[in-house]
């Protein structure tokens, strides 16, 4: 056994509070009249997620640090957009690039 002192959470209570702390934040945004939030995480815990919505795929490996996943939420359903896209930091640096030029 790993956890010696029984800290750690099981999977079954991570999961469950991954799921109702996305869900609770969505329906609350939703109920508010948002049409857009951000919710900032750990990269461990969004594969975890899309894995949970997606369970007939594969979790998502190695999203880098600052990337974007989008989710649409609807109806009290999630569904999976793009998965750590980097596009926005591309468009970024292109922007930089050429303002340096001028």
């Amino acid at each position: 056994e790993v956890d010696t002192a029984g800290w750690a959470e099981t999977w079954e209570e991570l999961s469950g509070r991954i799921m109702s702390g996305f869900s609770d934040m969505a329906t609350e945004a939703e109920a508010a009249g948002a049409k857009n939030i951000v919710i900032v995480s750990h990269g461990m815990t969004i594969a975890s997620y899309i894995k949970m919505l997606r369970p007939d795929k594969e979790r998502p490996h190695n999203l880098d640090n600052g990337s974007v996943t989008h989710l649409t939420f609807e109806n009290g359903k999630f569904e999976v957009g793009d998965i750590g896209s980097m596009e926005y930091r591309k468009l970024g640096a292109e922007i930089v690039k050429n303002a340096k030029k001028n």
